[in-house]
């Protein structure tokens, strides 16, 4: 789909994220180490994997995701269904638009052929619309074939990641890993200015050990977030969804039935995280601009410190998501949940 909007009979997911992926790319372009808090669960959970492996980027959008682990010496593959999310990516890696729920990928790689499995807040966008409204029933129908296929793609012993926005608000944490790393330990994953920006920014070594507990709680010791509503689901359902122009499609995943139905195909869930990972700006005004050109809200800019538009989209995700001002940096509130799996049989 090429033009600007929405076609207000009939339209799909892929239609919705096309129109929105020119500006979704060009945030993370401009500001590709804001979400560098995001990726230390997944260093966690892959730091001793081993090398060339193949990796699946679920859902990849703008191949956020890859581009930022691509210090490994892994394949990546990049799947998606908006074909416009692809086309943004800054990767050169391998990328195919979903057919059929993954089907196409298994038709391609066929069974048990990557090593890492990762959907990192694509799986709420996975619905199904009927008369350009989510089909609860149907949307159910599409998550399990979803969870089939991957499962069907996932080798044995191989990993897969889950991370989005439970359809609770809360899951209390269980079966985490008690291994220590030291961020310098994951130079051979994320890029070393990645590093560099937590360090700086939470004031915190690179090379102290920690296990991803402890990391958590340093995060919210120097960044706690007081905003009283989910995060970021009050900032989706409230705000996108209500007061922008091309709203907010979404259904909330059950991580309970998600593990249920991995378990069908002797995939284990290993252990479940709720992560508080801010976003990283260097001023209030730089958060303002990247949520305004992220989420397609006014009309494209460049990133301005004068600009009045940029710190009015400041205050409106510090109401709703709330900003943490320390160390002169701009921590806006985030978080997604981290269901981990593997695969025994």
């Amino acid at each position: 789909m090429k033009n600007n909007k929405l076609n207000k009979n009939n339209y799909s997911t892929a239609d919705y994220f096309n129109i929105r992926a020119p500006r979704y790319a060009n945030s993370i372009k401009t500001f590709p180490f804001a979400r560098s808090l995001d990726l230390i669960p997944y260093c966690f959970a892959i730091k001793d994997l081993g090398t060339n492996l193949n990796f699946l980027d679920a859902f990849c959008g703008p191949g956020f995701i890859s581009s930022s682990l691509s210090n490994l010496n892994h394949k990546f593959v990049l799947a998606d269904v908006s074909d416009e999310m692809i086309k943004s990516s800054s990767t050169n890696h391998e990328s195919f638009v979903v057919k059929n729920d993954f089907e196409n990928l298994l038709n391609k790689y066929g069974k048990g052929y990557f090593n890492i499995i990762v959907s990192h807040g694509g799986f709420h966008h996975a619905v199904s619309l009927v008369n350009n409204k989510i089909d609860n029933n149907k949307t159910i129908e599409k998550h399990r074939n979803i969870i089939s296929n991957l499962s069907k793609l996932l080798s044995k012993d191989g990993i897969l990641i889950i991370a989005d926005i439970p359809n609770d608000n809360y899951i209390e944490d269980y079966l985490l890993s008690d291994k220590h790393y030291s961020l310098s330990q994951f130079k051979d994953i994320v890029s070393s200015k990645s590093l560099q920006l937590i360090s700086d920014s939470l004031k915190i070594s690179l090379d102290k050990a920690y296990s991803l507990i402890q990391f958590q709680n340093i995060i919210k010791s120097k960044v706690p977030n007081q905003n009283p509503h989910p995060v970021p689901r009050y900032y989706f359902d409230e705000y996108i969804a209500k007061r922008t122009k091309y709203g907010h499609i979404a259904m909330y995943p059950d991580f309970i039935d998600i593990k249920s139905q991995f378990e069908k195909y002797g995939i284990k869930n290993i252990g479940l995280f709720n992560y508080h990972s801010p976003w990283i700006f260097e001023s209030n005004n730089a958060a303002g601009w990247f949520f305004k050109e992220k989420f397609s809200i006014d009309r494209p800019t460049l990133p301005n410190e004068n600009s009045e538009l940029d710190y009015m989209m400041y205050e409106i995700i510090n109401q709703y998501l709330g900003v943490n001002n320390y160390n002169d940096f701009s921590f806006v509130n985030w978080g997604v949940t981290y269901s981990i799996f593997k695969k025994y049989e």
